[in-house]
């Protein structure tokens, strides 16, 4: 009887591994443009695992949560914060942009972040991320990511930086 106990004690704790194993694998993360792209009805930790893995936030560094033209609302905003407070990540910063232009310091935030998710509505145009490109381009040279929810507007963040 012992022996089932621990049998099936074990079998608990290897489904648990493999099942976070099996987020992360199949997250959709583009190496070559440093691009997660979730699915913004995921549960907050479909999407945390992902994160962590891909920008190795929990070494150092810290994460931006970019809300363009409120895009996302300060109840959603604040329980992404709260559930990475809960994995012990408390270096994640949120930043409003209204219009087109983006703050001096708001670039510099980007450009050293582990990572960026934008949160932008579904009528973004490609001006605006012609403006912010630089400043994703060199996160991601200094391994950082860009998480996008998917939608209409990934595809063209994709586009715009792969260009």
């Amino acid at each position: 009887m012992k022996k089932i106990q621990i049998s099936i004690f074990f079998l608990v704790i290897f489904y648990s591994c493999s099942n976070s194993e099996s987020k992360i694998i199949n997250s959709n993360f583009n190496e070559l443009t440093g691009i997660l792209e979730i699915e913004n009805n995921d549960a907050t930790d479909n999407y945390l695992v992902p994160i962590l893995r891909h920008s190795h936030i929990r070494k150092e560094g810290y994460g931006i949560l970019l809300n363009i033209e409120k895009a996302a609302t300060k109840k959603k905003l604040k329980s992404i914060t709260g559930a990475f407070r809960k994995k012990d990540i408390n270096a994640v910063h949120i930043f409003n942009i209204k219009g087109d232009s983006i703050p001096r310091n708001t670039m510099a935030a980007i450009e050293g972040a582990g990572f960026t998710w934008l949160f932008i509505n579904e009528d973004m145009n490609y001006q605006f991320c012609e403006k912010i490109k630089p400043a994703l381009k060199k996160s991601i040279e200094v391994n950082g990511i860009i998480v996008i929810e998917r939608g209409k507007y990934s595809e063209e963040i994709k586009k715009c930086m792969e260009d």
